[in-house]
């Protein structure tokens, strides 16, 4: 799979749980039932980056070899600060935003 595909997959999931985030709850509030990156965690493994993405570790390890995702190590693990998650997320929806307005 190629790395515009990924992106334009990840980032179609990320449109599709901010529709569900702005859904409200089951109990009646405007809240979302559960929201990412509230664990006040700094750094996740590739398997929690990977869930919290909702893509596969080897994606996590393509968009790292793409450029698309830093990464860090402390020993032989790889860890993906919260900060870089983040910023990928906003820049994977920014590019999606563009493609659909230069496809209109």
């Amino acid at each position: 799979m190629d790395h515009e595909r990924i992106l334009r997959v990840v980032a179609e999931e990320i449109a599709k749980a901010k529709e569900q985030d702005q859904k409200p709850a089951d109990r009646g509030t405007n809240r979302p039932k559960d929201r990412l990156f509230e664990d006040g965690r700094l750094a996740y493994t590739q398997r929690e980056a990977a869930k919290l993405l909702g893509v596969c570790q080897a994606t996590v390890h393509h968009l790292v070899q793409a450029g698309k995702l830093r990464e860090f190590k402390i020993g032989a693990k790889c860890y993906y600060a919260r900060r870089a998650l983040l910023n990928f997320i906003r820049s994977a929806e920014s590019e999606q935003l563009a493609g659909k307005t230069s496809d209109a």
